[in-house]
């Protein structure tokens, strides 16, 4: 039996499948079949077990196999006495039966997880609207946060809002923002705002391009194709929504991309999936990947594809903050370090009006980023100095 399955509905499929065993075919590929005694100790185990299910996802990209690979599924599936059920994306189907027709030419095909998930529209679901509203205060709360840049607010705000709505009855897949400007002016601190106010305890999702080489950047993204060294370790994006729930993606010094990378985007932005190197389907649906690169308004528009740009919900184009808009930025990180630092010392520090315009200076400075470290570095020298010794 063959389950061809829509992305949408790979939960329920798993929830299906709950107490079967299920195994990737890389795994039974990735036994030497030059070796008699280990052909059979790997038929013995899969033989053995009841209820056994193989996901077939990794021969989704056929292309990346040759035919001495292909060779090898159809000599390990022929090993397998047992009876079993194969998993298969519905997308991938007509490529895979093309090029292993004699793997399904007695299999039936069941089609009940074929369909995507429909997501209905209730105007009536106060549970929903409730959620959403909730959401929505959270968004004006981080946008609350973030010091100045206040147009970019106001668009923000209302771009997210629509999106809620169009999410919900399967219209938009991804929200994603392009925040260009100079580095130090509240670009990747947006993204840890929103990331805090929406998802309190989860870590935000940052993929800086920065770390990556240039030939080698997709790779570093979404892991390397079978065969390939590090192909088993996966790329940084799939280990990193892994491990967070947080549904805030980073995506920093977007100017090192390259046209692999865009086209990666290309298919994201679009379907709210991607496929990584093994064949495995990604379902971000509800996501918001923020974009920011230090290019200007005019590199923006060289070196970006028209049709990448296009997929862009929203972009803007971050301004050096004003003077007083610098000042409520040092009063507040000033604010925050010195709640933190009374926890150790039960509420008696204080800063005293010399310390405050000291560190009002700093609003002279451009870069945020400077700035912070500045009035952190002064505070904790003074706090040192009264301290020292207790």
């Amino acid at each position: 039996m063959i389950y061809l399955y829509d992305v949408t509905r790979i939960d329920d499929l798993k929830e299906h499948f709950l107490e079967s065993k299920r195994i990737d075919i890389t795994r039974i590929l990735s036994y030497d079949f030059t070796n008699l005694s280990e052909i059979e100790d790997i038929c013995e185990e899969i033989d053995a077990v009841d209820g056994l299910v193989i996901d077939l996802s990794a021969l989704m990209n056929l292309n990346a196999y040759n035919s001495q690979y292909i060779g090898r599924v159809f000599f390990s599936l022929s090993r397998v006495s047992n009876s079993f059920i194969f998993w298969l994306n519905k997308l991938k189907y007509e490529s895979v039966l093309k090029e292993l027709p004699l793997l399904f030419e007695d299999e039936e095909i069941n089609e009940n997880f074929a369909n995507p998930e429909v997501q209905n529209f209730n105007p009536d679901d106060q549970t929903k609207d409730n959620s959403d509203t909730e959401f929505s205060n959270k968004i004006q709360e981080a946008a609350n946060n973030l010091i100045g840049h206040d147009l970019f607010k106001k668009d923000f705000i209302q771009k997210y809002k629509n999106f809620i709505l169009l999410e919900r009855i399967g219209v938009r897949k991804i929200f994603s923002v392009f925040l260009i400007g100079e580095s130090g002016i509240g670009k990747t601190e947006f993204a840890k705002i929103l990331s805090k106010s929406l998802y309190p305890d989860e870590e935000l999702i940052k993929i800086n391009f920065g770390n990556y080489s240039t030939e080698g950047v997709l790779n570093s993204l979404i892991g390397s194709p079978l065969g390939y060294v590090g192909s088993n370790e996966g790329g940084e994006l799939i280990r990193k929504i892994n491990s967070s729930k947080s549904k805030i993606i980073l995506i920093d010094e977007f100017e090192k991309a390259t046209p692999a990378v865009f086209n990666f985007f290309y298919e994201l932005l679009e379907d709210g999936k991607f496929t990584d190197r093994h064949g495995v389907a990604h379902n971000l649906n509800g996501y918001t990947i923020i974009f920011t690169s230090n290019m200007t308004s005019e590199h923006y528009i060289q070196y970006i594809p028209a049709s990448l740009r296009s997929r862009f919900d929203l972009l803007s184009d971050f301004q050096i903050p004003n003077l007083d808009e610098k000042r409520l930025f040092i009063q507040e990180q000033a604010n925050n370090l010195v709640d933190k630092l009374n926890s150790i010392k039960e509420g008696t520090y204080a800063i005293d009006d010399e310390l405050t315009e000291k560190i009002m200076r700093f609003s002279e400075e451009n870069n945020l980023r400077h700035i912070k470290r500045l009035v952190q570095d002064t505070i904790a020298e003074d706090f040192i100095r009264k301290y020292e010794g207790e």
